[in-house]
């Protein structure tokens, strides 16, 4: 699997905690989170993603978070979203037209790190200014695989400051991404 990561901006930025208290939190987290979906009715997921958003919204230190399904060639819904107390999470609607260049690396099955929205590059405008509309400074964006096809994706912003994304984290969040995806995929299979 491919990253992307946009140039890298200018100090101050915020890094992540500790890598290894981190790393073991998360970790545990996907654990549960994963033996949590597999249990559940088909009823119920939808308020667990909506509460594992939560989980990881706080454990990552992000202001908002959203899950995205393709739902045809051109169209991509936000279906999820949490977000911290003063920022609004993303109603459910479309999204395509707002994000041609990062959507289109999403379904291509990379990993879009943007640490400085500012620093987007010039094939990215649309992106950027709808970027700009919410006060969005930072976004990490990996797509959720069922089967091996993107379906959809899972994003993360920073609306407070800019932010790096590592490596070792995109990882965990690319993991992360699979657990929502066999999540919905389950509960696809379900309603079927």
């Amino acid at each position: 699997s491919r990253m992307i990561q946009c140039q890298m901006p200018k100090p101050p930025m915020v890094r992540p905690a500790s890598p290894t208290r981190d790393h073991v939190a998360f970790e545990r987290m996907l654990a549960e989170l994963s033996a949590r979906f597999l249990i559940l009715s088909t009823q119920e997921i939808d308020g667990a993603i909506t509460d594992a958003l939560r989980q990881i919204v706080k454990m990552l230190g992000v202001d908002r978070a959203q899950l995205m399904r393709f739902e045809s060639p051109g169209d991509v819904r936000v279906t999820h979203s949490w977000a911290i107390a003063g920022v609004p999470p993303v109603s459910p609607k479309s999204i395509a037209d707002k994000f041609p260049w990062l959507l289109a690396r999403v379904r291509a099955g990379e990993a879009v790190a943007i640490p400085s929205v500012d620093d987007l590059p010039p094939e990215a405008e649309i992106d950027k200014v709808s970027f700009h509309v919410p006060g969005t400074k930072a976004n990490l964006t990996v797509p959720m695989r069922v089967a091996g096809q993107v379906e959809g994706a899972l994003a993360f912003g920073c609306l407070r400051h800019e932010r790096e994304w590592p490596e070792a984290l995109v990882e965990r969040v690319r993991i992360l991404a699979e657990v929502f995806a066999n999540a919905l995929a389950h509960k696809r299979a379900q309603e079927d």
